[in-house]
């Protein structure tokens, strides 16, 4: 299975930007992603519904 790379991200305002991951290991990939957005505690169950079992696990301690 391929491991994405390239992630596209709609921001709020309306425009979207293509990050290119590709020169980091893909298990930083997500905890990047994540890292990058404002994101406010109400979001969490919201990121957390979207994981999948493929999804490597982290520190997250609410996970």
């Amino acid at each position: 299975m391929a491991v994405r790379k390239t992630w596209n991200i709609d921001h709020r305002c309306g425009h979207s930007v293509d990050h290119d991951l590709s020169n980091r290991p893909a298990d930083k990939r997500a905890g990047w992603w994540i890292g990058q957005r404002d994101a406010e505690a109400l979001d969490l169950p919201e990121l957390l519904d979207a994981a999948t079992d493929d999804d490597r696990g982290t520190e997250n301690p609410f996970r």
